[in-house]
């Protein structure tokens, strides 16, 4: 169990884990079933090791550097093997403190920098998508679409 703890705290030295990506990372290295669970028991009672502060960390991490929506940051954790309780819990956290919309007009600002010799409606196309992928919902789109369009028509005239 020594070795798995080393390999362990070696994966955590780099990020935070969730219990499903440090069991599968144990795994992986061939560790048995019954010293991946007592590794994880053991790193847990440390406070070393849980899926609320992986996912706080992940969310705050993913949502400020990278501008992801709801969408994006719930399926992401979800693949982490993070239970859907914390992650509303989380997500609701997170998008207090940085508001869905704000952060989908600040990537559509971003974005717009490399869409500005394109057809105007060609790079709505491509700005909506581009959002999409990041995760926002289609109604935040469309008003930051809007927003942006506004705030582009009133730049010409």
């Amino acid at each position: 169990m020594a070795e798995a703890h080393e390999v362990a705290l070696n994966l955590l030295s780099y990020r935070s884990r969730s219990f499903k990506e440090m069991g599968d990372a144990l795994r992986k290295k061939g560790f048995s079933d019954e010293i991946v669970e007592r590794t994880l028991r053991d790193l847990e009672k440390k406070g070393l090791l849980g899926d609320e502060g992986f996912a706080r960390e992940w969310a705050y991490s993913r949502v400020t550097a990278r501008l992801l929506g709801r969408k994006r940051l719930r399926q992401e954790l979800a693949e982490k093997g993070v239970a859907s309780s914390i992650i509303a819990q989380v997500q609701d956290e997170v998008y207090r403190e940085n508001p869905e919309e704000e952060l989908a007009l600040r990537a559509a600002k971003k974005r717009l920098r490399a869409l500005s010799g394109v057809d105007p409606v060609r790079a709505r196309r491509r700005l909506a998508g581009y959002l999409e992928r990041r995760g926002f919902s289609f109604e935040v789109i469309g008003r930051v679409l809007e927003e942006v369009e506004n705030t582009r028509a009133g730049e010409t005239t």
